[in-house]
């Protein structure tokens, strides 16, 4: 699974609408929409339940990746342009 990372939504920004940004891209209509289609995540704040600004996609292989980030990179999403560019993975770190 390869993952993409998105910053510069706004607060108001939604997983669903990260989804159906990454399934509806440009040339990509419809494309996606089978078995194995991107899924998106915007992150939250844990006590306010807003977004953070920031999310992710997961895509099944690195074309797809990155076709969507070609797509994606510098579109709209709730009025401000967005960046796309590949996500690197993190260790997880320890709990104290």
């Amino acid at each position: 699974m390869c993952g993409a990372g998105v910053s510069g939504a706004t607060r108001a920004a939604t997983s669903d609408r990260l989804t159906q940004l990454s399934v509806d891209g440009p040339r990509r209509m419809g494309v996606w929409r089978r078995p194995g289609a991107p899924h998106g995540h915007i992150v939250t704040d844990r006590e306010t339940g807003r977004s953070r600004g920031f999310g992710f996609v997961a895509f099944k292989d690195s074309k797809s990746m990155n076709d969507a980030i070609e797509g994606m990179n510098g579109q709209d999403l709730g009025g401000r342009t967005i960046t796309v560019s590949e996500a690197n993975q993190r260790t997880r770190r320890q709990r104290r």
